[in-house]
């Protein structure tokens, strides 16, 4: 998706203030994005897929087991539900154990890469630029997938331990780079990147009821025998465009909102009223 942004899904954005000392503050925090160098980010593309498979052998190993069982004693026939119930299983595992066996394969074979921001923090309405530092050679006609997101992590009702979290993209944008714009570095590739930022969303943050994440995605085409992911940090400082609050959610307080009003629009069920010539009208029709 090109510079595509998810209506009614923006949901998180800077300190209300406007102030840039305040961002300047928080992308300090972090070592890493105060020197403008960003190892990549492997927890997450190790971690989950192990996670969800583990989960799904807890949930299907003792289920197909106990129908085995109850057809083996007689006491349920022979039919295509178990038939069914193995092909389910057998497709998430075969997904996910596939996700985790590659990313487990690439963490063991190559080093983290590594993004060399050429300025820090990276504006809101301005420009990413950098390199990657890849541990891959590009052959011919290979070519890196660059994808920039904001997405918003709204927690659940017990905050940071609560359930009922989910995500948002609130906007992404794409860029291929050929293997013919790349060079050669000692033991990998440099790759560069240059995407222009959107100037509506929010900003880097986070409070109590949820967070701002900025990502940059580099995935190895075609094969995807390489993937990466970066923690990005972008925030609204002086060189910012300004941009109006009725049109975009261009704080976290605003995205919040948002995504709360979105949520229990969903939520509610729908309105019945009386029709003119008799009957009800629901909720969305014309009168």
């Amino acid at each position: 998706m090109n510079g595509q942004t998810e209506a009614g899904d923006e949901t998180m954005a800077a300190p209300d203030s406007g102030d840039p000392a305040e961002g300047r503050a928080a992308w300090l925090a972090r070592s890493d994005w105060a020197v403008g160098r960003v190892v990549a980010e492997r927890r997450r593309l190790l971690v989950v897929p192990w996670i969800v498979l583990a989960l799904a052998a807890v949930l299907f190993v003792p289920g197909v087991w106990l129908v085995w069982r109850r057809i083996a004693s007689g006491a349920e026939p022979l039919d295509a539900r178990f038939f069914v119930l193995i092909a389910f299983a057998l497709l998430v595992f075969g997904f996910f154990g596939g996700r985790a066996f590659v990313h487990t394969r690439q963490a063991l074979r190559y080093r983290p890469a590594v993004l060399h921001l050429d300025a820090v923090p990276i504006p809101i309405g301005g420009d990413l630029r950098g390199t990657i530092e890849a541990p891959v050679e590009l052959r011919p006609g290979e070519r890196v997938r660059l994808e920039i997101e904001c997405v918003l992590h709204v927690r659940g009702t017990g905050g940071e331990g609560g359930s009922g979290g989910h995500e948002r993209s609130l906007w992404s944008d794409t860029r291929e780079i050929a293997a013919t714009a790349t060079r050669p570095a000692a033991e990998g590739t440099m790759v560069p990147v240059e995407i222009a930022v959107a100037a509506h969303p929010p900003e880097t943050g986070s409070s109590g009821a949820g967070t701002v994440r900025w990502t940059l995605k580099a995935t190895l085409l075609p094969g995807r025998r390489w993937r990466e992911a970066f923690d990005l940090p972008v925030f609204r400082t002086a060189e910012s465009p300004t941009v109006e609050r009725r049109e975009k959610p261009v704080t976290l307080r605003d995205a919040l909102r948002l995504a709360k009003e979105e949520l229990a629009a969903r939520q509610s069920p729908p309105r019945f009223g009386p029709r003119a010539g008799g009957g009800e009208r629901r909720r969305g029709e014309p009168r």
